[in-house]
């Protein structure tokens, strides 16, 4: 296989040709010069930014999903494969669902649970998806055993849909189309079972990660509702995080759908929350929902603007390593690194910035489309580089053709 055939820009290129259409009128319906779409269906230009990429597929006529890469080839452990991760967690959300009784099940003793739950987050902190495919099956079945009846149905409760958001998390990342969206629903369910409005927070917060690409707008108005019917509970424990969390899913789906200014007030919002949280963050649903997770996600968004003086200037004032988290601090530095990888004169910066967060979560960084695409397309531009080692080595890594 060719290195462009992992482009986003090559399927670009692909799709356009089989819908007859010409480069200008996809630029044009996308919002970008002619020339800066030839730039990225050459290889000379990744896309950048999430706004950018479901503005390209909105223009095709395409899913999102139909421009991105496969998941990682190369995401092993023995012989399990990310097919085999996907198919795992597949089978945790569908096997039997809240409220049923799996059959020839007999869970562990309730402290052996709670050590299984504790690996089952470890896993999701770290990224490690085919960790969390070998415990996650079992582990539900069991707390699906307790939850059904018995004294600690709501403690079961509440491990399950701890263990559905790590589900959730890996699915995403591995484009278990679906999933995501099966996992909220279970969620919901508990939270309604047990009227627990924590558990309805954590339920919204999922749902909004749920829409995705493509359908920012919705991913917004939900997001603004739930933050609503959130808000006259912010006393209760969870709540609070949950409202906050919500407020940055909404500014994520503005951002992302042109609404800059929609963004800025809901980032508002998830600040001032924010500084209600005692510390640098709360480790409630191990969102690590405060300041520091606030300062994150303001570059996220100061990257969708392409602003990378912003992102430069949040970067440099965010502590990360207060984050107990080996994801969040990747995700941390690979949207640092993407961003500031596409100007000539920080590429090296971005590059580094982009290995230490494989580093930290390999799994997660190397299938993640937009950093897949810029370390593409870095290559294509690098080819006679002698210095390109490093980039070499983690395209390698990422299963891209050299």
């Amino acid at each position: 296989m060719k290195l462009e055939d992992d482009l986003i820009g090559t399927r670009i290129r692909q799709i356009r040709h089989w819908r007859g259409m010409t480069a200008s009128s996809v630029a044009g319906l996308a919002g970008i010069s002619r020339s800066y779409l030839s730039r990225i269906e050459l290889g000379g230009r990744a896309v950048s930014s999430r706004s950018l990429l479901e503005a390209l597929a909105s223009a095709l006529r395409v899913a999102p999903s139909a421009l991105t890469s496969e998941s990682h080839k190369t995401l092993r452990r023995g012989d399990q494969s990310a097919h085999d991760v996907i198919q795992a967690l597949d089978s945790a959300l569908t096997s039997a669902m809240p409220g049923e009784r799996p059959e020839d099940t007999t869970p562990r003793p309730v402290p052996a649970l709670a050590a299984a739950v504790d690996s089952v987050n470890a896993a999701r902190h770290a990224c490690d998806y085919p960790a969390l495919a070998d415990l996650a099956p079992r582990l539900v079945r069991e707390l699906l055993v307790l939850y059904a009846s018995g004294p600690h149905r709501r403690q079961a409760g509440e491990w399950l849909a701890s263990t559905y958001q790590a589900i959730m998390d890996a699915a995403k990342a591995l484009h278990g189309v679906g999933l995501p969206a099966l996992a909220y629903t279970h969620v919901r369910t508990i939270a309604e079972d047990l009227d627990d409005p924590q558990l309805r927070g954590l339920g919204y917060w999922m749902r909004g990660q749920a829409f995705g690409p493509g359908r920012r707008r919705e991913q917004v108005a939900f997001s603004a509702a739930a933050a609503g019917m959130l808000e006259p509970h912010i006393g209760e424990p969870g709540v609070l995080e949950a409202y906050g969390q919500v407020h940055l899913n909404a500014a994520l789906g503005a951002v992302a759908s042109g609404q800059h200014d929609v963004a800025d007030a809901h980032l508002r919002e998830a600040r001032d929350a924010a500084r209600r949280v005692s510390g640098p963050g709360s480790p409630w649903a191990g969102l690590w929902f405060g300041p520091t997770n606030v300062a994150v996600w303001s570059l996220v968004i100061a990257s969708e603007k392409k602003d990378i003086g912003a992102v430069d200037r949040i970067a440099g004032q965010v502590d990360v390593d207060v984050i107990p988290y080996a994801g969040r601090r990747a995700a941390f530095y690979s949207e640092w690194g993407r961003a500031v990888i596409s100007e000539t004169r920080s590429r090296e910066r971005g590059l580094s910035l982009l290995l230490k967060a494989e580093k930290l979560a390999p799994h997660r960084v190397r299938n993640h489309p937009l950093v897949r695409d810029a370390v593409s397309s870095l290559l294509v531009r690098s080819r006679r580089d002698a210095g390109a080692g490093a980039l070499r080595g983690l395209a390698l890594r990422m299963g891209i053709a050299p």
